[in-house]
């Protein structure tokens, strides 16, 4: 460009097979339509594969892609903004203790009753897309995971959100994975 700076033009996004060593898809985005969230659902939903673990970065903390990998029949293992920054864990009723895994039960909505802030429904605002509440929809999206808190050194600890069971992957299994 004009000013010498490097652009990006296009944005790979990639499904990789750690077992396998091989790419299962990719999805190529120009950098004005980038959307890793879009592409990561997408990916998700035009995949054959079965028996599947997700694992994603910080980058797609985002209760549409659990959702679609949930209804893909799918297990998923996402390293989340720690319980203070303004991520998900910040809007969960968690322990007051610096490690803890704990199961979540959660009812997503996009209407915003009174009621429904009473019984502790996950209010959706409309500029938030999740696929299975469209904008307007008087429905509700019961979603279900785990979110484990764990020391990875002295002073620095790692969130993650799962649904693996607990008795196949404990936190500390879960640790040895993500770090």
């Amino acid at each position: 460009n004009q000013h010498g700076s490097i652009v990006n033009k296009l944005h790979l996004n990639a499904f990789y097979d750690v077992l396998n060593r091989i790419y299962t898809d990719v999805l190529v985005q120009t950098a004005a339509d980038c959307n890793e969230f879009r592409a990561c659902a997408t990916m998700i939903d035009r995949s054959k594969l079965e028996n599947v673990i997700l694992v994603v970065d910080r980058g797609y903390e985002n209760y549409n892609i659990m959702s679609h990998a949930i209804e893909k029949g799918w297990k998923f293992l996402i390293r989340i903004k720690d319980v203070h920054s303004n991520g998900i864990a910040s809007g969960l009723e968690l322990p007051q203790t610096a490690v803890f895994d704990m199961d979540i039960n959660l009812i997503l909505t996009r209407n915003q009753t009174k009621s429904k802030k009473q019984a502790g429904y996950k209010f959706m605002p409309t500029v938030q897309t999740f696929d299975y509440l469209p904008i307007g929809s008087k429905e509700d999206y019961p979603i279900s995971f785990r979110i484990a808190r764990f020391k990875i050194a002295d002073d620095s600890y790692e969130t993650v959100i799962t649904n693996l069971d607990r008795f196949c992957f404990s936190a500390e299994n879960l640790r040895n994975y993500i770090t």
